[in-house]
Parts: C-alpha cells; sequence; structure tokens
C-alpha cells in the first residue's frame, strides 16, 4: 500500500513571474521560477485601463448616436425637416451652425435652419462633471476640462456675448478654431450654459414669430439634450459591493473608509518589530501612543518619520533596526520606505 507523505506547496506570485518551492518535512524536492511579460504598456500603464477607455469611447459614442438619432425623428414628425437624413452641417446659403445660432437669437431662421441649430447644439453639448475630486487635479482629463470651461464663462462675461454660440461666432480668440484640438481643452463649454443658450434660442424665436418652437417640442429637446444615465445609488451601487467572506451576511468595508484604514493601520502597527540589543521586541506602549497618529498627520508615513518621532517622544536608540527592512544597502536608505498612506483619510 502506498503511504502519502504531507507536502507544501509554496508560491510567490508577482506582476512578472511566480516562484515555487514544493518541500516536505524533510527536504526541498524541487523549486523553481517562472517568468512573463508584465500586462503593462510601455508607459507603465496597466493595458487594461487602455481596453477599459476604448469601452467607454465606444459607449460614449453609442450613446450619442442614439440621442441624435431621437431628435432626427422628432425634427422630422413635428415639420422641421423633410425627412431625418436631411440634417447638415451647412444651410443651403452655406452659413456655419455657428451663424446660424447667432442669427437664431435676432431672426427668424427657416424651419431647416433652426432645425441644425438644435441638432448641432445636442450634439456637442458640452462638459459636465460630478466628480469633484478630479476637477481639482488639473493633470487629470476632468480637471483640463474644467479649466477649459472657466476659460469660455470668463470670455462670455467679458465680452458681454448672450450666448457660448455668440461667443464662438464673433469672439476673436474663437477666429483659429471653434473646437478643442487634440490634446487641448481651452475651448470646452459648460453645459449647463449650452442649455441655457438652447432654452434662449426657443423663446427668441417664439417671440419672432416661428410656428416650430412649440413648448411640447421644446420640452422634448431638453430632455434628449438632458438624456445622461443617473448616478449609482442605493440597490444599483450595493449590487457591486461584494459580501464579507466571513460573515456572509455583511457587505465589504470600502477600502478608503475610516474604519478600514484604521484597521489596516492598528494591523501594522502591531505587527511592527524592532530588532536591538540582539533581541527581536515589539513596540511598548509608549511607543505605539507616541506614533499612533502619526498616519492622520501625514499623508505618507515612511520608516524614518517613524523613528523621528520615537527617538522625539520616547528616546528611541539610534542602533534599534526596524524588522523586514534590509540595512545592508548603501546605495539606499531602506528607512525611506513606506509604512503605511491612508489616501481615503488625505
Amino acid at each position: 500500500m502506498t503511504s502519502l507523505h504531507p507536502y507544501i506547496l509554496g508560491l510567490d506570485v508577482g506582476i512578472a513571474s511566480i516562484g515555487w518551492c514544493l518541500t516536505n518535512s524533510e527536504r526541498i524536492i524541487d523549486l523553481g521560477v517562472r517568468c512573463f511579460d508584465k500586462a503593462e504598456n510601455e508607459k507603465g500603464e496597466s493595458k487594461g485601463l487602455e481596453w477599459r477607455t476604448i469601452k467607454t469611447q465606444r459607449r460614449r459614442l453609442r450613446r450619442r448616436a442614439g440621442r441624435l438619432s431621437m431628435l432626427r425623428k422628432l425634427c422630422s414628425v413635428n415639420g422641421l425637416v423633410a425627412s431625418t437624413s436631411a440634417l447638415q452641417f451647412c444651410s443651403g446659403n452655406g452659413d456655419s451652425p455657428w451663424e446660424l445660432r447667432l442669427r437664431a437669437l435676432d431672426v427668424q431662421l427657416s424651419s431647416q435652419d433652426l432645425a441644425r441649430v438644435i441638432y448641432h447644439i445636442v450634439k456637442h453639448r458640452g462638459f459636465l462633471s460630478t466628480r469633484k475630486a478630479e476637477l481639482k487635479d488639473e493633470k487629470k482629463e476632468a480637471g483640463k476640462l474644467y479649466a477649459g470651461v472657466s476659460r469660455t464663462k470668463e470670455l462670455i462675461a467679458a465680452g458681454g456675448w448672450r450666448t457660448p454660440g455668440e461667443l464662438a461666432a464673433r469672439d476673436p480668440a474663437f477666429a483659429d478654431a471653434k473646437r478643442n484640438k487634440q490634446g487641448e481643452y481651452k475651448n470646452t463649454f459648460d453645459r449647463n450654459l449650452l442649455r441655457s443658450e438652447l432654452q434662449l434660442i426657443f423663446s427668441c424665436q417664439r417671440a419672432l414669430g416661428s410656428s416650430f418652437v412649440q413648448s411640447e417640442f421644446e420640452q422634448r429637446v431638453l430632455e434628449i439634450f438632458d438624456q445622461q444615465l443617473p448616478a449609482l445609488s442605493g440597490a444599483q451601487m450595493l449590487k457591486m459591493v461584494g459580501r464579507c467572506k466571513l460573515e456572509k451576511e455583511e457587505f465589504r468595508a470600502p477600502k478608503h473608509s475610516w474604519t478600514a484604514e484604521r484597521f489596516l493601520w492598528m494591523t501594522r502597527l502591531n505587527n511592527l518589530r524592532v530588532f536591538e540589543n540582539g533581541e527581536r521586541r515589539s513596540l511598548t506602549e509608549e511607543e505605539r501612543l507616541a506614533i499612533i497618529d502619526l498616519p492622520y498627520e501625514q499623508k505618507e508615513v515612511k520608516f524614518k518619520s517613524v523613528r523621528a518621532r520615537l527617538k522625539k517622544s520616547v528616546g528611541f536608540s539610534d542602533s534599534a533596526r526596524f524588522v523586514g527592512l534590509t540595512y545592508s544597502q548603501t546605495d539606499k536608505d531602506p528607512e525611506s520606505t513606506t509604512l503605511i498612506k491612508l489616501t481615503g483619510w488625505h
């Protein structure tokens, strides 16, 4: 009868390699490593990021095409155009959409030109973001877009322009280009301003005697203009939250919540060990209290910050070493390693 011996398989899984070792209670049976390319592009970014970006663009274009299709049908049903294919970017007399948007404030437009104006605004409906954190970061795309929105708002106020369309048609700042070029966002308009322009055009055309701007038609156009999936909330958001592995009925805590980060910090603090006078020890209660608030005072807590605080507060020995750091390296300070970083708190 074949006897079964207990084996232990150890795995060291990294982003570009997997190390393995098979042992029993007496010896190492075999070991090795398998290396492979990182799942990153030449910039060090995840390949999944590129895939998600492309997927987001496809979704955005598909939704915009859906809105424009509904608008074309609406204009056709209400008699503004003969067919859904009649909407073009230039009118019969060669006026650009920007010129038509300016004329719509003072002159009654033909039904086809009015349809082109509405179509142009709904197609390019400007920037709207609810992510406040991104708006503050000028390095991110949303931050750059917000800077462009601020610029166009200032130009409208400085020039006394009534609408973004009038600004683009008359202001010298838009003489070279009406739209943003690759990598630039300086000509970005706020969506709320474009919505106000659409409402003003309806009001002006109604006052000028146009029979195509009934209140029902205006309301439906504004609904198409505003069409956007609502932010996740309630049950929709809970569907995306996993369950705790230990308490199956409970949801997982947010990674950046205070309690989750507090748990992580307490775990790191309790597991922190010091090698001093030939002995390995944990931190004393006095030492723990000296550094317990450090992660809430500094965005990034490094071991050298811990040493400085301990030395100042409790006279931490210069000869003491933190367990887990390699002090034999001469080209790099081992205590420049980060102990913890509470990104949710900061």
